[in-house]
């Protein structure tokens, strides 16, 4: 929770819009793609969002990209993050392999 926590705030301090598909910041007009409207961590106990501690973020974009995810062109949301990654050992129980 601590580092989805840092990663909400970092990405709204340090972006505050939103690209198309890792591509397209900017629009031909050079306005951007998208803006994210509103920022929260899932409380416990929302009734609408059963994952305490998951970020939701709103973004408005632009009518042409929004058209792309309405007609599931798009169907993903990424920040474009960084990160390494490491194995993750099989933890499976000595007896309990079936």
């Amino acid at each position: 929770e601590d580092e989805i926590e840092r990663w909400a705030h970092d990405f709204m301090k340090r972006h505050g819009a939103a690209g198309e598909m890792h591509a397209r910041w900017l629009m031909p007009d050079g306005t951007v793609a998208g803006v994210p409207v509103e920022s929260f961590l899932v409380r416990p106990g929302d009734p609408d969002f059963p994952v305490p501690g998951a970020w939701v973020v709103g973004t408005e974009y632009r009518p042409e990209v929004w058209q792309k995810i309405v007609d599931r062109i798009y169907r993903g949301y990424s920040i474009g993050g960084r990160w390494g990654t490491r194995p993750i050992a099989n933890r499976v129980p000595v007896g309990r392999l079936n």
